[in-house]
């Protein structure tokens, strides 16, 4: 897996690579600042599998810079893990809101961070499933309508739409709520 992180702090820099490298993730890239990050992502040419950033950065927060990602196509689906010391609810809904997969607060441990490296790949591969299965869905349409037009029982990813987050990144989201005791939290579920 090609991986960016992000992080104005040199020293996480250093510590999240050695603990990528040594979990067997060799190509790490990382960029002390989102405009750094921009630069090395728009002159790649092997596009990046999975991002790491932080939400604290001089110019452009780490958020900001999620939510630049996402309106990349190719980086629609890719796993971005926030990997902050921003632990208030107000920071987990935004960066969710965005278009984070999942959140990770320093201080972290290598297993926690193994475990959550785990998830954002079956979500990777989950991701590319569901665009396939909705390419093909719409594929079908385009020569065939359906008999039922109301078969609501395949999933389809609504992309366009601020805020709707994916059924992993969901989850994580709940994880960190029950963390953060559900304050003042609001939410809807289109098919439960």
């Amino acid at each position: 897996m090609k991986i960016l992180i992000v992080d104005d702090e040199p020293d996480i820099q250093v510590l999240l690579t050695f603990f990528l490298e040594a979990m067997g993730h060799t190509q790490v890239v990382t960029a002390s600042s989102a405009f750094e990050a921009l630069k090395i992502v728009e002159s790649s040419e092997i596009p990046f599998d999975m991002f790491m950033l932080d939400i604290q950065m001089p110019n452009m927060s780490g958020i900001e810079l999620c939510q630049v990602l996402r309106a990349m196509p190719e980086y629609r689906f890719k796993p971005i893990l926030m990997v902050t010391a921003m632990s208030d609810k107000k920071y987990v809904d935004t960066a969710f809101a965005a278009g984070a997969t999942d959140y990770l607060n320093k201080p972290f441990d290598e297993l926690e961070l193994k475990h959550r490296l785990g998830l954002a790949e079956r979500a990777t591969f989950h991701e590319r499933q569901v665009a396939k299965d909705a390419q093909t869905i719409s594929d079908t349409l385009a020569h065939e309508p359906l008999a039922n037009p109301y078969d609501l029982s395949n999933a389809v990813p609504i992309d366009d739409v601020n805020g709707v987050m994916r059924v992993h990144a969901f989850e994580s989201y709940l994880k960190h709520l029950r963390v953060l005791q559900f304050q003042k939290t609001h939410f809807f579920c289109g098919e439960c």
